[in-house]
């Protein structure tokens, strides 16, 4: 594919999301290096991302914007 017009995809079901799912979402956002390691890192909180199941668009929003 050319370009950045590539839609990234995640499902983040309505009864949340696991530490099992934390894989899925590597692989979803293995384009983008910065929230692969947000994911891995401490500061990705999976109660968070049941929470709030847009943050992750709001934080890969900020990393393009750099």
């Amino acid at each position: 594919m050319e370009g950045d017009e590539v839609v990234v995809t995640y499902y983040a079901p309505s009864g949340g999301i696991d530490i099992g799912s934390k894989s899925g979402l590597k692989m979803n956002f293995e384009r983008f290096p910065e929230m692969v390691e947000l994911i891995k890192s401490k500061d990705f909180s999976v109660k968070e991302m049941k929470d709030k199941p847009f943050a992750m668009l709001e934080t890969l929003d900020q990393y393009l914007a750099k």
